[in-house]
């Protein structure tokens, strides 16, 4: 077990490999602080019970949080320590996808250099006392069960970035569909549970309006992950007019265009 009771279950081909080689992005995670690093490990190639252990790690009091170090990524390098890992290759990324920084080496210390470098690429600027902010949650848009991501510049915003009144635009493709993940995203998982019963929702979103825009998924899917109190659009102009309907045509808006940003 690891130093907080996380059990090790590791794959046998990679604990046994002569040589182990990572490659992660450095994106904000809401949980372990950052990805990269040691986290391509677990969860990548570490049994459910890892999983399952290290991601309720929250729920026992253990620190998590985004854009930061936590005591969940801890956990997850203990782990490592003792499933090995030899080298650990790690990119920062723009608004687009491409790469400004790599930072290779061990996977603690490339790890931290890169974790600093994404700080000061992800911060951004924000505007208060918006009345509605459009959040896309790209580069974690191809899963609707990730779409949560979207949220991440609520987490680390001002209470004033938007009205207690305001609206929220959450918007991904989900050109795969719903998605799947073992732990939180399927009936029954261990972990599912509905993102409205969540503290995220419960501390950040509280009662503001929120509307779902994806021209990909249907309303079944969409409220398997989200509240029923969420509106579902498929056509831009139609979310379009009901904005416009709701907060007249010159609201003061808020567009974060990706879910990588931190304020």
């Amino acid at each position: 077990d690891s130093k907080i009771g996380t059990p090790i279950d590791v794959n046998k081909t990679y604990y046994n490999a002569d040589l182990k080689i990572a490659v992660g992005g450095v994106i904000p995670h809401p949980l372990a602080g950052f990805g990269g690093g040691a986290k391509i490990v677990l969860p990548g190639v570490c049994g459910i019970r890892t999983l399952e252990a290290n991601h309720s790690a929250g729920m026992r009091g253990i620190g998590a949080g985004i854009g930061r170090m936590t005591e969940i990524r801890e956990d997850i390098e203990d782990i490592v320590d003792n499933v090995g890992l030899d080298f650990s290759v790690n990119v920062v990324m723009n608004e687009i996808g491409n790469i400004t920084d790599i930072y290779s080496g061990h996977y603690r210390d490339a790890h931290r250099q890169a974790m600093e470098a994404a700080k000061i690429s992800y911060k951004t600027e924000i505007t208060l006392e918006n009345q509605i902010c459009f959040l896309n949650s790209y580069t974690e848009d191809s899963e609707l069960n990730q779409s949560i991501k979207a949220f991440n510049i609520l987490m680390t915003a001002s209470n004033r970035f938007l009205d207690r009144k305001g609206t929220i635009v959450v918007m991904s493709s989900s050109y795969e569909g719903k998605g799947f993940h073992s732990l939180i995203a399927e009936t029954g998982a261990k972990l599912y549970n509905n993102f409205g019963n969540g503290i995220l929702w419960k501390a950040f979103v509280k009662r503001r309006n929120v509307y779902f825009f994806s021209p990909n998924i249907s309303k079944p899917d969409l409220y398997h992950f989200y509240p029923k109190s969420v509106q579902l659009f498929n056509e831009w102009n139609e979310l379009i007019n009901e904005l416009s309907n709701m907060h007249g045509n010159a609201p003061k808006v808020a567009i974060i265009p990706t879910s990588m940003q931190l304020a």
